[in-house]
C-alpha cells in the first residue's frame, strides 16, 4: 500500500518508508516486537490497535517492500 491509499484510514507514511505492513502479534510480544522496530533503521512503527481476538494488529511504515516481506517473514 501506498499514501494515497492510506490517507483516508489517517496514516501518513514517511516520504522515505513507503510501504506499509501490517502484522498480527501478541500482546505478550509488544515491546520485544517495538524494540526489534526501533532497532532497524529501513522500519518505523506508526502505531496498533486495540487488542482483539488475543492479538495485536501493528502498522509499521517499511523503506521497500523487500523489508516489508522480511519482516513479514520473520515476524509471522
Amino acid at each position: 500500500m501506498r499514501y494515497r491509499d492510506l490517507a483516508r484510514d489517517g496514516f501518513r507514511l514517511p516520504s522515505s518508508h513507503p510501504v506499509l505492513a501490517q502484522l498480527d502479534i501478541e500482546p505478550a510480544d509488544w515491546f520485544k516486537f517495538e524494540r526489534m522496530i526501533d532497532e532497524n533503521p529501513a522500519t518505523r512503527l506508526l502505531g496498533h490497535d486495540e487488542p482483539l481476538d488475543g492479538m495485536l494488529t501493528t502498522y509499521v511504515a517499511c523503506a521497500s517492500k523487500e523489508t516489508r516481506q522480511r519482516l513479514e517473514d520473520g515476524w509471522c
